[in-house]
């Protein structure tokens, strides 16, 4: 195979690096830096009721009405994948087969370590020394023109990386909960497209529908197309609608295998049973995918996707209420994003992996501009957003709509910090989980409350061209 000659890198600007920050992001904005303090129990405003999925039902005009038919949500996925490009139909063999942007997009991800200082967890920055050595791991040199079509599907929780190691890099000392390497997780029974391996092959790059990353090889089973298929749109199938799911492999649920987030399908073998069966994928010692019985508690999972109603988004959204806040799905968790993704995964819905391409997804009801007053923005939240189908979005962020009491708008969302004034200064208290807030969050901070930062609302119930 004829292979692409290594190319210079460029000199990156730092405009360059800092425009490449923004893309690294893992769906959420980066914390603001400081000294933090932790947060209540209850954030500002909100109640006990408030911490209950009834109270919000009980809010909605429409509970129990349909926003969309399996045949519509499809449409929609289409809609996300095709118009908006924002996910990947792995299956389109015509895709992913250029090695020349395959390159361009291993650089760039290399190049950002370049183009500021990153740190080590001892604190000290990330040195040329670091930065050869990922460089030969990442073989680029051994990139051909055309990427052959290799499937494979993950059978461990794996985290995907941006660079292949497992070595952590903060924008800032100690800034343990966010490591910049970061780029999302890949659940048990994934379908991926492997595009590369590492020097040592012990990584893999690999594209999943949603994001591209690096895999440890361990953790990915090759197979063909056929076998991809089964995993990628299984027929029949359960969906999980807890916030987590153990895995198990007897009946009797106590030969533990792994855990599975909200949201994730899998192939279904017998659903009549004390336990639901399930396929899952197994990597033999040649690293090929072999076939295995999994078994699920009866409340984990759903038979088909739930129902798209208020009701049934909201009671899910729940379901991740006080769940810890994870950069990029870190130690399993969620940020902002993955939390609107594993909520809609349940009724069918695939969103985008990062908020700003959640947020234009649906039926674009509102849009604000610096200028917009507070008042203002209160006044459209009150004529047009819905409780469990309203999608609230800022510049880093998304937030699930709720609904108002007394005037005031709350959302739940997956959150690490907020700010607050104290003494005329911004004062960083930790929330660090899926939590309920009003939109009043924030206010008198330099950075203004969260309904202040508001850019656009939009509603899943209709398609926007």
């Amino acid at each position: 195979m004829s292979m692409i000659p290594e190319r210079k890198r460029l000199k990156q600007t730092v405009l360059i690096g800092l425009v490449m920050s923004f893309l690294w992001l893992a769906g959420c904005a980066h914390p603001p830096a400081g000294i933090s303090v932790p947060g209540p129990t209850l954030l500002p405003h909100t109640t006990r009721q408030m911490q209950m999925p009834g109270f919000w039902v009980n809010r909605s005009s429409s509970p129990d009405l349909t926003l969309m038919n399996h045949q519509e949500i499809e449409t929609l996925n289409r809609h996300i994948q095709t118009t908006l490009a924002a996910s990947v139909d792995l299956m389109d063999e015509s895709l992913l087969q250029s090695g020349f942007a395959l390159i361009s997009e291993l650089e760039k991800e290399l190049s950002k370590l370049g183009s500021q200082p990153f740190f080590t967890p001892s604190g000290q920055a990330v040195d040329l020394e670091f930065l050869n050595k990922i460089k030969t791991l990442m073989n680029i040199p051994m990139i051909g023109e055309k990427i052959p079509v290799r499937y494979g599907v993950i059978v461990r929780f794996a985290d995907q990386r941006t660079l292949p190691t497992d070595d952590p890099v903060y924008g800032r000392p100690g800034d343990t909960d966010f490591d910049e390497l970061q780029n999302s997780a890949l659940d048990l029974g994934t379908t991926v497209r492997i595009l590369h391996e590492s020097r040592d092959r012990r990584w893999c790059y690999v594209q999943s529908e949603l994001s591209g990353g690096w895999i440890r090889s361990e953790f990915i089973a090759g197979c063909d197309r056929n076998e991809a298929l089964v995993w990628y749109r299984p027929q029949p199938f359960v969906v999980t609608v807890r916030a987590k799911a153990d895995v198990f492999r007897d009946p009797g649920l106590t030969d533990y295998h792994e855990t599975v987030r909200m949201g994730v399908c899998l192939p279904l073998i017998n659903g009549s049973g004390s336990a639901v069966t399930v396929k899952i994928p197994l990597r033999n010692a040649s690293g090929d995918l072999i076939p295995g019985i999994g078994y699920l508690r009866v409340p984990a999972v759903h038979q088909g996707f739930l129902p798209a109603t208020p009701r049934i988004i909201i009671e899910q959204a729940f379901e991740l209420h006080h769940a810890p806040y994870g950069w990029g799905g870190m130690y399993g968790e969620q940020d902002c994003s993955r939390f609107i993704q594993e909520v809609l995964a349940t009724v069918g819905i695939r969103m985008p992996r990062n908020s700003a391409d959640q947020a234009r997804v649906g039926h674009l009801t509102a849009s604000f501009v610096e200028s917009d007053d507070t008042r203002s923005r209160y006044d459209i939240l009150s004529r047009s957003a819905e409780g469990g189908i309203t999608l609230l979005y800022m510049k880093g962020h998304i937030m699930l709509y709720l609904g108002e009491v007394d005037d005031r708008h709350y959302a739940i969302h997956s959150t690490y910090a907020f700010r607050r004034p104290v003494n005329s200064m911004d004062q960083i208290v930790r929330v660090n989980r899926v939590a309920v807030s009003d939109l009043s969050l924030g206010q008198g901070s330099t950075r203004g409350s969260l309904a202040d930062r508001l850019v656009s609302m939009r509603k899943l119930r209709i398609l926007d061209d």
